[in-house]
């Protein structure tokens, strides 16, 4: 594992025993239930009132006061899909592997509101390897010029969970393709920088934080 491998803290439980983590994975669950009835409800109620819309007469102002209040409950599960479906990554990778202790900067990316590019830093300051994310704007507003410490689930070639020290809040971070790298190249932390979150990334203090 290369961040055992530049002495970075490693936890030695899977993430999933993290304390606080199943908290956010209940909510996660309750998230998903709601998508899902709010998606199947009115799949079911629709053809049931077109039905009866038919056969005995409904009247159509009923009908149509039930479409739109369906439609509305469908338009806003289908809202928090994005919330349910990283959940639902999110568990099987947390249950599959450690937390890594990662010194990071977070940079903007031209012509994206919400996506940012995050570059997981070797000891040299260089890229070890960089991402694509959405991350939660509390944490980014928390990171001074967009570099600090974050906590990573998974595989650095792969799709991997991203937290925030403790765990929570975590979401999905995607390794930028070849293309993508080449838009435009991370810098290299400068040396002076880099030692402050080098330290953090290699400290025994984050190590009650595993659980």
């Amino acid at each position: 594992m290369l961040a055992r491998e530049y002495g970075y803290q490693v936890s030695s439980r899977t993430a999933i025993h993290t304390p606080g983590i199943e908290d956010e994975l209940v909510r996660g669950r309750r998230t998903a239930l709601v998508v899902f009835a709010g998606i199947a409800g009115p799949l079911v109620i629709l053809p049931l009132m077109t039905m009866l819309m038919f056969t005995v007469g409904l009247d159509m102002r009923i009908h149509y006061t039930v479409m739109a209040v369906c439609l509305a409950v469908a338009f806003v599960a289908a809202m928090f899909q994005g919330r349910a479906d990283r959940i639902s990554k999110g568990v099987v990778l947390l249950r599959g592997h450690a937390w890594q202790v990662w010194p990071c900067r977070v940079d903007d990316i031209e012509g994206k509101l919400t996506e940012r590019r995050l570059s997981l830093l070797a000891p040299d300051g260089t890229a070890a390897a960089t991402f694509r994310t959405k991350m939660p704007q509390s944490v980014w507003s928390a990171m001074t010029d967009g570099r600090g410490v974050l906590w990573c689930a998974g595989d650095l070639r792969f799709d991997m969970v991203v937290a925030a020290a403790g765990g929570s809040p975590f979401w999905i971070a995607k390794p930028e393709t070849p293309r993508q790298r080449n838009e435009r190249r991370p810098r290299d932390l400068e040396n002076s920088s880099l030692e402050a979150l080098i330290r953090e990334a290699r400290t025994n203090v984050v190590w009650n934080l595993f659980g």
